[in-house]
């Protein structure tokens, strides 16, 4: 496995990949300072991740795999469907993967997502208001206004 660590706007992100994938990527610790130089997954990561930034990119080509259940997984594949932009609410996802009334289930497992952003698990908000962020609400609020969502 390699790690490093990247400047973001949204703060110092740890980034975990293998010679496959991207298995991983939240916050940091402020004082992280882990290079993996001979990363070739970590280093297309990073580049697309600095794309999207700079508003160059709305979609990623780099594989990810997290570890999770198989109902994390599934629930994972539903947000990577929604398109840069968009948003749905925990009720939408949970019918989308068949469990209509199970929007708690889907937040448990968007809040475990371990690949934000790839995993665009800030796309999904309650029903009533923004929902919750693993990663600090803040977080989730800029991803929201940075492609020109409301923020409920």
């Amino acid at each position: 496995m390699y790690v490093s660590v990247i400047d973001s706007p949204l703060g110092k992100m740890e980034l975990r990949t293998d010679e496959r994938a991207v298995l991983y990527f939240l916050p940091a610790e402020e004082n992280a300072m882990l290079c993996a130089p001979e990363d070739p997954v970590g280093r297309a990561a990073e580049q697309q991740l600095a794309e999207c930034f700079a508003g160059k990119r709305t979609e990623f080509s780099v594989n990810t795999d997290p570890s999770g259940t198989a109902f994390q997984k599934k629930v994972w594949c539903a947000l990577q469907e929604i398109p840069f932009g968009g948003m749905h609410t925990y009720g939408e996802i949970a019918e989308r993967v068949g469990i209509p009334k199970g929007a708690r289930a889907v937040g448990g497992a968007v809040g475990a997502n371990p690949v934000l952003i790839l995993i665009p698990c800030h796309r999904i908000i309650a029903r009533d208001g923004i929902g919750g962020f693993s990663a600090e609400l803040w977080r989730k609020r800029a991803l929201l206004l940075w492609v020109g969502n409301d923020v409920p």
